[in-house]
């Protein structure tokens, strides 16, 4: 490998310092054209340089509406033209070639690859060719195993700084429930593992580069160089190229820095070559000749770095119309959030890709005046199969049906699935009731037509919510009814006796149960409203404890702290809940998994008998998290039907445009492991209402319980 400076070599004109065009790209798309791009575009919104979620969902939407085909490289153009910190490339090379090594003198020249390398008989340096190699999945491993032929000592790579966040960082609910901590979001500096070792002895290095190279060669050949074991012959290294990354998309793909090289403070902009020319092995025997490589100049960086993200109260999207354009990017971005942070694919199966590609495709050819944004997401989240996924309007125009209220009623399913009445708020319609049509339509034809826009963790929270949304109405209604005997009625409801809902299953407040026959029973309402502070639990166990038995009503949602403090004055042994939160990095993902204990309040008034409590469809989240200490302790009989199955503190993505999605950020389990979401809590004793059994009486579960606990 001979050949000097002089010679026919001419040095280059000065390479682009434009980083999009120093790189080589990767390999087209391996799913469908959506499915990529949402994932590109979920790295580029949570991990990329812009610290504003609105600007690059934004970006994705006039991208839409720019192509006249969403689906096509013009659509990355626009994509990547929007936003600097974005590059588009026309797909390159999707497999490795095979690696091998020649000698020339006594230079071990390498080609990385597949396949095996052995160090050839008498070399006494190595030349590793980083020219044309694709980007590909491979590149990494084949790069270090060719490093290792020459590296006696492992090679310490430069720190990176990256986004992380610990679960996704609410981005709407937090304006209802207050900000709680449980998700965020900071940038962090990591170690790289080192380059690894496989030489008996300290070989010298050359690598040959050029103007345009794969994202991991210039990582790699950064790493050396700066470490001084490794010569550049060829072209700088720009660092923005070794802190890219590619994602394939369609015939093309998009690349964006997701990391940031640095020591104390970010890496500078380029690493010169050695010899900067367009054949370097012409220049190995004399760059070996020098001996060690000095340290590169530490030039000031100028590209752009990273910055905290704008917070959800700064970063809020204007409300555009939602046009088709607008409802591809919010499935997009819907998806891309929903597959780097809901945790329970493992537990409900993955079907999220099946769900963008048959809304995306139900947008094609929509006109510009279709308001589809509401109505794709809500068929969209039903693939989450979680009870705390909901499609979120923020603003009029968001597509969603108008209605002007609920009807006040609760309705629960019968065995049949007919839609039974188990409480209400008009004249004329009474517990026990069959609601047979609401406007002239078949209630089994409103359910129908609410269940593909429900997400649900289990079959009875699917029929709960379905139920409730086809109360919804749009002015005066007419409702026809048949009553438990049989006979039909149609009663009329003014707009005034439409109501917001609150399935409130029961209003019975604390009390000993002398109104049904078991004054020495106990009863506590969980429900909010109904349990009330300034009451504390403290004085409600005070007057249960005198009881033979005690019944805790957990059909509702707890309102106050002092629920919780009940169940610690029940237990009788410390248990543990299994909660686990995804953290995620360009870099790696993980699970920080926390025990929460429950321990007995063991001062003050306890009761220490015989306990049951009510579940049913209605038991969601609080309700039944706090219920998981009596399961782990066996200490109570539940009766009812199985509880809702989604537990777990929310999150929300905002999209683009007047509207949210919601669902589960964390994991919950049971300490000894077991699965909890989608199957929630069952029932020791199963009560399915019916017609006559709530005519005949307004809570067949409690009268279930009181015969329970009777001596």
């Amino acid at each position: 490998m001979g050949g000097s400076a002089g010679g026919p070599d001419v040095p280059p004109a000065p390479a682009s310092l434009d980083w999009c065009e120093r790189v080589v790209p990767g390999p087209p798309g391996k799913r469908s054209f959506a499915v990529d791009l949402s994932a590109a575009h979920a790295s580029v919104r949570f991990f990329g340089h812009d610290i504003s979620h609105v600007t690059v969902d934004h970006a994705l939407v006039d991208a839409f509406a720019s192509s006249a085909e969403p689906w096509s490289l013009a659509t990355l153009e626009a994509y990547a033209e929007a936003l600097p910190t974005v590059c588009h490339l026309a797909a390159g090379a999707e497999t490795l070639p095979a690696a091998k090594v020649e000698l020339s003198g006594t230079v071990a020249v390498v080609r990385p690859g597949t396949g095996e390398l052995a160090l050839p008989a008498g070399a006494t340096a190595v030349a590793i060719d980083l020219r044309g190699l694709p980007a590909v999945e491979g590149l990494r491993d084949a790069l270090e195993q060719a490093a290792a032929l020459a590296l006696a000592e492992p090679v310490a790579q430069p720190k990176v700084q990256v986004r992380e966040h610990r679960g996704l960082t609410d981005e709407y609910l937090w304006e209802f429930f207050g900000a709680n901590g449980i998700y965020s979001n900071k940038l962090t500096t990591k170690s790289q593992p080192a380059l690894p070792a496989g030489a008996p002895v300290e070989l010298p290095i050359v690598l040959l580069t050029e103007a345009r190279l794969a994202p991991d060669a210039a990582r790699f050949a950064l790493a050396l160089r700066r470490a001084g074991r490794a010569w550049l012959a060829g072209e700088d290294l720009l660092t923005a190229v070794a802190e890219a990354s590619w994602f394939g998309v369609g015939q093309g793909g998009l690349l964006h820095r997701d990391r940031e090289l640095v020591n104390s403070k970010l890496l500078p902009d380029q690493v010169a070559a050695d010899v900067r020319t367009l054949v370097p092995e012409q220049h190995v025997e004399r760059l070996l000749a020098l001996g060690s490589p000095p340290k590169p100049s530490a030039t000031p960086a100028e590209r752009p770095s990273f910055a905290p993200l704008l917070s959800p109260e700064l970063d809020k999207p204007t409300v555009a119309t939602p046009e088709p354009p607008l409802a591809r990017a919010a499935l997009i971005v819907a998806h891309g959030a929903a597959r780097l942070f809901f945790p329970y694919f493992p537990v409900i199966g993955d079907t999220i890709d099946e769900g963008l590609e048959q809304e995306q495709g139900a947008l094609d050819g929509l006109p510009a005046s279709a308001r589809p944004l509401w109505g794709a997401l809500s068929r969209f989240s039903s693939h989450l199969r979680d009870s705390h996924c909901w499609t979120l309007p923020i603003a009029p125009g968001s597509g969603k049906p108008p209605a002007a209220g609920f009807l006040p009623l609760l309705l629960d399913s019968s065995a049949q699935g007919e839609a039974l009445v188990r409480r209400s708020a008009l004249e004329g319609i009474q517990a026990g009731d069959v609601i047979e049509t609401i406007d002239g339509q078949p209630m089994a034809e409103r359910v129908a037509g609410w269940e593909p826009l429900i997400s649900a963790s289990n079959d009875g929270g699917l029929r709960r919510d379905a139920l409730l949304f086809a109360l919804q109405v749009a002015g005066p209604s007419q409702v026809v009814a048949r009553a438990a005997d049989g006979k039909k009625k149609s009663v009329s409801v003014p707009l005034a006796a439409l109501s917001t809902p609150r399935p409130t299953v029961s209003d019975r407040k604390a009390g000993f149960l002398g109104d049904l026959g078991a004054a020495d029973l106990f009863y506590i309402n969980f429900d909010g409203p109904v349990f009330k502070s300034p009451v504390t639990a403290s004085e409600v166990m005070a007057e249960a404890s005198s009881a033979a038995g005690l019944i805790l009503d957990a059909r509702g949602y707890p309102g106050t702290v002092e629920t919780w403090e009940v169940i610690q004055r029940v237990i009788k042994t410390s248990s543990m809940i299994r909660l686990s939160v995804p953290e995620i990095s360009p870099l790696e993902r993980t699970s920080n998994v926390q025990d929460q204990p429950w321990t007995p309040v063991t001062s003050g008034p306890r009761f220490d008998g015989p306990v049951a409590v009510l579940i049913g469809p209605w038991t969601q989240s609080a309700a039944e998290h706090m219920l998981i200490p009596l399961v782990n302790e066996k200490r109570a009989t539940f009766v009812g039907r199985r509880t809702s199955g989604a537990n777990g503190n929310i999150t929300s993505v905002r999209g683009p445009g007047p509207i949210a999605l919601s669902f589960t950020g964390m994991e919950v389990r049971y300490d000894n492991g077991a699965t909890f979401h989608g199957l929630g809590i069952a029932p020791d004793v199963t009560v399915t209402p019916s017609a006559p059994s709530l005519a005949a009486s307004p809570d067949p579960e409690l009268a279930a319980a009181i015969e329970l606990l009777k001596p």
